[in-house]
């Protein structure tokens, strides 16, 4: 893989957590946490990453995935949580 294409995946990913924590903190559906990152928080990411391009459809892809498959994720973490530590702890 070439390193353009490394590149574009990577910020995708970044974009996909600021997607995610966006749906975490404003009950956003997943069209609204991929339009809202469009429209107020792309270009300032984009700017801080000194990039101009990202690979939208790994970007939804990512935010649908984990959106989509939440409560499995959340066991799955809960049971690598030290014990006495709850997912609800975690940031």
């Amino acid at each position: 893989m070439d390193k353009t294409k490394l590149h574009k995946r990577s910020v995708s990913r970044i974009a996909a957590v600021q997607g995610l924590y966006q749906m975490l903190v404003t009950d956003a559906t997943e069209a609204e946490a991929v339009a809202d990152f469009q429209t107020h928080f792309e270009q300032e990411i984009l700017q801080k990453l000194d990039t101009k391009k990202y690979d939208q459809t790994l970007f939804k892809d990512l935010i649908e995935g984990v959106s989509g498959n939440r409560e499995e994720l959340d066991r799955f973490i809960a049971d690598a949580l030290p014990e006495g530590w709850t997912i609800e702890r975690l940031d």
